[in-house]
C-alpha cells in the first residue's frame, strides 16, 4: 500500500495493518494468496472491456485518484468515455485505495450521485 497507495495523505502503518488483519480475519483461516492470484489473473485476463462499458445503462459516477499507480488515470477517463452519460471526479493527491482523509468526500459523492439518480428516476 506504501507503493500504490496516497503519497500525498498520511500513510497510517497502524491503521493499515489493523485493516488487513480484519480482512484476513473474515478469510476464517484460509490462505489469501489463491484469492490473490484469481483476482490478479482475472485482471490480466478481462482485456480490454470498452465494448461492454458502452452496453452499461445505469448512472454511473467514476471516482478516480490522480496519483493511482496501480491504474493509471486515464482509465478513469476512458471508462468515464466509455459509459454514456457517466460522470467522473478525479481526487487530488489519491492513489490507488480510500485514504481516511478522503473518505468523507467520497461518501458524499455517492450519496449525492445516489439522490440524483433516484431523483431522476421519478420524473
Amino acid at each position: 500500500l506504501r507503493h500504490i497507495g496516497s503519497r500525498t495523505f498520511l500513510f497510517d502503518d497502524i491503521e493499515e495493518r489493523e485493516r488487513i488483519i480484519e480482512s484476513t480475519a473474515r478469510l476464517e483461516g484460509e490462505d489469501a494468496t489463491p484469492r490473490m492470484l484469481r483476482q490478479v489473473g482475472a485482471i490480466q485476463k478481462s482485456g480490454d472491456r470498452t465494448a461492454s462499458l458502452r452496453s452499461v445503462l445505469a448512472p454511473t459516477l467514476v471516482i478516480h485518484g490522480n496519483q493511482d499507480q496501480m491504474v493509471h488515470p486515464s482509465g478513469g477517463v476512458a471508462t468515464k468515455h466509455s459509459i454514456t452519460g457517466a460522470r467522473l471526479h478525479v481526487i487530488s493527491g489519491m492513489g490507488h485505495g480510500f485514504p481516511k482523509e478522503t473518505i468523507d468526500d467520497v461518501v458524499g459523492l455517492i450519496v449525492g450521485h445516489i439522490n440524483a439518480a433516484e431523483a431522476s428516476s421519478r420524473v
